[in-house]
């Protein structure tokens, strides 16, 4: 008698009642090598393991949707179009993806034999196949011996009859040059280069290696696209190792024939990745800020200045609206206390800030106090602590020398913005305009102006001090 694990069983009934479905969303992008070299040419690509996320922790921690918000809103601004994962643990990533604008994503299988992550998988593809045009079953899984060739083999095929999706998976230059069997399971070639594991730390010397690396893929797999996956220096970890050496690395690389991903988008902490070079392959650092390379990104005309990009606040305000909506109370606590245990960006300690607001908890002042300190400069977070004051108040009565004082704060940081035109972004007019309100209401009251700690001078000098 044949006894199946039960796992294995659950994942064959599923292949069954979806892959009509899930097939038929797959053909439109069709298998054909033209059409997948295609998509891998035209994208701008970037490999991307979520901030706040520690899949090696038991349980494993997920990071919350808001923090995944502020990684992909940042990643799109920069101009990214085309997404790379590793595993399928964290389902909500096509969704938001997709919901920023993102044009494609390759999605990672990290482990083949897992029949959660094979469903999981599918139904990515059931429900963003427009997005999802890829799968890359497993990452360096050979190299390690976590399995073999010939169930590796068994599993793509498996996984591209049942999505309809082209199927890659992913191991070193050396593998993919000296083992043809698992390239020709392949419907295109993901490959992982890295010079710095060839002893090429100068960023020269890194990109003629790199070059020489595609050459042989190409002339190794003529028939085949081929995607460098993960490429790059990092920015630590070993002398000569520099973010201006890495910024170098990638111009220079971006001038010649290679179509390549970026690696990675995010530095990893001591939590995730073990070593310093492991942990600074980063375009961003862990707390999302940029790295020098994020300036000349080529498809950028002209070149951004790390110094100038800002992180928009308002995405704090629009996820506690968008969690306050759909969640139950509980689980709206539940949600708040997990993003307060990671949050270490601005953006994610004002959105505990204003999710601990809605639920009437103190620890608000706390969060919108972290925010500021966090970002010094931006005028929002000040804005929103104030409004906090203004109308929470004692009965009737906003608190208001507090109010007062984060108001006139947000204005002077406006200010300040203004003398610095390159510094401005978008939402800094409807920051002004929500200012001017809130200083309306705060100063009057059924037509009558009230009374405030500041002098007459120091008001006069505010634009929003009604006559």
């Amino acid at each position: 008698m044949i006894i199946m694990d039960p796992s294995r069983l659950i994942y064959v009934c599923t292949i069954l009642l979806l892959t009509p479905a899930v097939a038929a969303l797959g053909q439109s992008d069709g298998l054909r090598p033209e059409n997948v070299g295609r998509l891998l040419s035209t994208q701008h690509w970037i490999g991307y393991a979520p901030t706040n996320y520690f899949p090696n922790e038991s349980p494993p921690v997920l990071p919350p949707e808001s923090s995944l918000r502020a990684d992909l809103t940042i990643l799109r601004e920069a101009g990214f179009t085309g997404l790379i994962t590793y595993g399928t643990q964290v389902e909500a990533i096509p969704r938001i993806a997709e919901e920023l604008g993102f044009k494609a994503m390759l999605l990672g299988i990290w482990d083949p034999f897992n029949a959660t992550e094979r469903t999981q998988a599918l139904n990515a593809v059931r429900q963003h196949g427009g997005l999802v045009r890829g799968l890359i079953v497993g990452n360096e899984g050979l190299t390690t011996g976590r399995y073999g060739t010939e169930a590796l083999c068994k599993a793509m095929t498996e996984i591209k009859n049942a999505s309809g999706k082209p199927v890659s998976t992913t191991e070193p230059v050396d593998w993919l040059l000296s083992d043809r069997t698992i390239g020709n399971c392949l419907s295109f070639v993901t490959v992982n280069a890295h010079p710095y594991f060839s002893n090429r730390k100068s960023p020269n010397e890194a990109v003629r290696w790199t070059v020489e690396a595609w050459d042989a893929l190409r002339k190794q797999y003529p028939a085949k696209a081929l995607l460098l996956k993960e490429v790059g220096l990092a920015s630590a970890g070993d002398e000569g190792l520099t973010e201006q050496a890495q910024k170098e690395y990638y111009q220079n690389l971006a001038k010649t024939q290679v179509i390549f991903a970026y690696f990675e988008a995010f530095d990893a902490t001591p939590r995730f990745k073990q070593g310093l070079i492991e942990q600074a392959w980063g375009l961003w650092t862990s707390d999302r800020h940029p790295k020098a390379v994020v300036a000349v990104l080529p498809w950028r005309d002209p070149p951004m200045a790390v110094d100038h990009q800002r992180q928009n606040p308002y995405a704090a305000e629009g996820t506690a609206q968008s969690m306050g909506r759909m969640d139950s109370l509980h689980q709206l606590r539940s949600d708040t206390e997990n993003l307060a245990s990671t949050a270490s960006t601005a953006v994610d300690l004002c959105t505990v800030a204003e999710l601990y607001k809605r639920l009437g908890d103190p620890r608000a002042r706390e969060y919108y106090e972290k925010a500021i300190d966090k970002d010094r400069e931006e005028p929002t977070y000040e804005l929103l602590y104030g409004d906090f004051f203004r109308l929470r108040g004692a009965g009737l009565q906003p608190l208001f020398p507090e109010a007062e004082r984060h108001l006139f704060a947000a204005r002077e940081k406006l200010n300040r913005l203004e003398r610095d035109p390159a510094r401005r972004s978008q939402w800094d007019s409807a920051t002004e305009e929500r200012l001017r309100r809130s200083f309306a209401s705060l100063y009057e009251r059924d037509g009558f102006q009230l009374a405030s700690r500041w002098s007459p001078s120091q008001l006069s000098e505010s634009p929003e001090r009604r006559p």
